[in-house]
């Protein structure tokens, strides 16, 4: 674990620009939980950032030496565990400002019950799991000296199918199409299997490089 964090720390170091551009979102997901009559979309919003930001690090490579971190005394197990943490810290800080906004929503008259506003910011998280489990595994797969032809096409789709997707459901769910027990069932349910998916994702991806390594 002190080497995954490690890598965590190398990524995070690698992509300060970009973090930089994190925390413009989340500027402006406040100004829209102030001001906006859409209280789940801030979620939305904030997940989509995460969930495009999150795979800096591949981008990045081909501008930094990355030999010397290869050269660290360390696991693959390691080094991927770390970029998945990457991403999941990420996740943590948009998952924690949708729970803020949601609290500066709470003057307003709402078109959800409260519960269902503090659990939509799981379902989004769940969701990104998914997607950036199977942009890792993707990325990892083809490899550093061929993945920059495929880099904009797996960053970049994958946020705006989950923007649009989410964008929708959130509108059904403010016009009360699913009932509250439901949806907060199926919102918790969608949190776990992200969880349980990108575990299995990282394992998949471990096998993956460190089968390519050892030819």
């Amino acid at each position: 674990m002190k080497d995954a964090l490690k890598f965590m720390k190398i990524d995070y170091t690698m992509s300060k620009s970009q973090n930089k551009i994190f925390i413009l979102f989340i500027v402006v997901a406040f100004i829209l939980a102030i001001n906006s009559n859409n209280p789940l979309f801030v979620s939305v919003y904030l997940t989509f950032g995460a969930l495009i930001l999150s795979t800096a690090p591949f981008s990045l490579e081909n501008y930094y030496n990355m030999a010397f971190v290869n050269l660290l005394p360390s696991s693959v197990r390691s080094r991927i565990t770390g970029r998945f943490m990457f991403a999941s810290l990420y996740l943590l800080v948009s998952l924690v400002c949708a729970e803020v906004s949601c609290f500066l929503m709470m003057g307003k008259e709402l078109t959800v019950e409260i519960r269902t506003l503090f659990f939509f910011p799981l379902f989004m998280i769940g969701i990104a799991l998914i997607f950036i489990t199977i942009q890792y595994v993707l990325l990892y797969a083809i490899g550093i000296g061929k993945k920059q032809q495929y880099m904009r096409l797996i960053c970049m789709l994958p946020g705006f199918i989950m923007f649009g997707v989410s964008g929708g459901l959130s509108e059904e769910i403010e016009g009360k199409i699913f009932s509250p027990s439901f949806l907060n069932y199926a919102i918790l349910l969608t949190f776990t299997f992200g969880i349980v998916f990108m575990l299995i994702g990282r394992e998949l991806t471990i096998k993956i490089v460190s089968r390519r390594d050892s030819i």
